[in-house]
């Protein structure tokens, strides 16, 4: 299968997942997230605000700064044209790009060498860490150069044998799902 095709089926299963099946999924994803090993003992996190079909990532959010770790999340500088993480003080310290995107209302940059983790959504994983997005290639750029730990939030039928990968395409280290905790990479 080619990446649009492999988005395509993903997005065909999306739609006949009921939104109880996706809360569901989110919040047991999201527990075992928090729960894992590798998170404990971390300082600093960039997450994802959820959007559009995306696993949850509110528990995530108020887990990590209810435990005075710094957290970061995507946002969109348009002068630059580019995604960068932005420190999110408190859960509510929230906008939405032109998008509707979700992002930090914050303009203060959080560098990818600051980060000990970053987690990410996607539109289809492979348990050997590759991962299919919405095509745009932002977290690609985002993560390029990143060294600490890349996680994967996914729901179970984004989880596929095997995807399509490129060059520049940047795997995952970890894999969340609602049944278990992949490690891809690490």
């Amino acid at each position: 299968m080619t990446k649009d095709e492999v988005r395509a089926e993903a997005a065909s299963r999306l739609r006949v997942m009921r939104e109880e099946e996706q809360a569901s999924q989110s919040q047991s994803i999201q527990k075992r997230l928090i729960h894992a090993d590798f998170l404990k003992n971390v300082e600093a996190v960039g997450c994802y605000l959820s959007w559009r079909g995306e696993v949850a990532t509110d528990r995530i959010v108020s887990h990590v700064l209810d435990g005075g770790k710094h957290l970061a999340a995507p946002k969109f500088f348009a002068e630059e044209n580019v995604w960068k993480h932005a420190l999110l003080s408190h859960p509510e310290e929230v906008t939405c790009n032109e998008w509707g995107v979700p992002e930090p209302a914050s303009d203060h940059v959080i560098k990818g060498d600051n980060l000990d983790v970053i987690i990410v959504p996607g539109q289809a994983f492979d348990t050997s860490g590759q991962r299919i997005g919405r095509g745009q290639g932002h977290y690609d750029a985002l993560l390029s150069g990143f060294k600490g730990l890349k996680v994967g939030l996914a729901f179970d039928f984004q989880v596929f044998a095997t995807l399509p990968a490129e060059s520049h395409d940047i795997p995952m280290d970890y894999l969340v799902t609602s049944d278990r905790i992949y490690a891809c990479r690490a």
